[in-house]
């Protein structure tokens, strides 16, 4: 299962840090996403929170389902 982790620059909630181990120690596909001079609060009313977003979703809607077992989904 494919995850997008968005992380905020400035979060003094959960440091970049700590977002940065928990994408590196995802055991499936991911992109990480750092939002410059962000903070822990309000980000999901940032446009480029949003953009990100969108931009993960049409990369995962593009590329092949797999069913698990190595095998494209209707193969």
């Amino acid at each position: 299962m494919p995850a997008l982790f968005v992380l905020a620059e400035r979060d003094d909630v959960t440091p970049v840090e700590r977002g940065a181990a928990l994408a590196h120690a995802w055991g499936g596909p991911q992109h990480t996403v750092t939002l410059a001079g962000a903070r822990h609060y309000g980000i999901e009313r940032s446009d480029w929170f949003w953009n990100a977003v969108g931009e993960f979703l049409r990369q995962i809607e593009s590329e092949p389902r797999h069913n698990g077992y190595g095998l494209e989904a209707g193969s």
